[in-house]
C-alpha cells in the first residue's frame, strides 16, 4: 500500500530507509564524506576538485595557463608507487607543476609526500580551502 496524500513525506523516506537497511541496499558514502561533483561532463572526487577544475579552465580562457591535465599516473622510485595527483598544470610562464586537492590527508598520502621529496620531479601544491598550503619542491636540497 502507498502512502496516503496526507502522509508527513519525512516518515515516508524514513520508512524506505529502513527498508533499504532491512533488505542491505541503502547506498554507503565515500569514506571521508567527499560528494562527487560533475563538471564539464567528469565526475569528479570532491566539490573542491570539480570547482578547481573550472577555476583551472578559467585561467585557461584568460591566457594564464596553456592546458591542464586531470589525474596524470605517476611512479615514484618504483613500478608499485603509483601515485595519481589531481593535475598536472602547465603555465604560460615558468615551470610545470603538479596539484593536489586536499580535504583529509590520509597516512597514504603521507608516504607520498616523502616519496615526491626523493623521486618528484617537479613541484607539487597541496591545496586545501581554495588556496596552496603546501608546496612540496624535490629540487630543494638537491643538487
Amino acid at each position: 500500500m502507498g502512502p496516503s496524500k496526507e502522509e508527513d513525506p519525512r516518515r515516508v523516506a524514513l520508512r524506505r530507509e529502513v527498508l533499504a537497511l532491512a533488505l542491505g541496499k541503502r547506498k554507503r558514502g565515500t569514506k571521508y564524506r567527499s560528494q562527487p561533483r560533475r563538471y564539464n561532463g567528469i565526475l569528479y572526487a570532491s566539490r573542491a576538485e570539480a570547482a578547481r577544475a573550472e577555476e583551472l579552465d578559467l585561467l585557461v580562457a584568460a591566457g594564464e595557463l596553456v592546458w591542464w591535465i586531470r589525474q596524470p599516473t605517476l611512479y615514484l622510485g618504483c613500478a608499485e608507487n603509483v601515485y595519481r595527483p589531481d593535475f598536472l598544470v602547465i603555465p604560460v610562464k615558468g615551470r610545470p607543476f603538479f596539484e593536489d586537492v586536499k580535504g583529509v590527508e590520509t597516512q597514504k598520502f603521507a608516504r607520498d609526500k616523502k616519496l615526491w621529496r626523493s623521486y618528484g620531479r617537479l613541484e607539487l601544491r597541496i591545496i586545501k580551502g581554495g588556496s596552496v598550503v603546501e608546496i612540496i619542491d624535490p629540487m630543494e636540497g638537491n643538487p
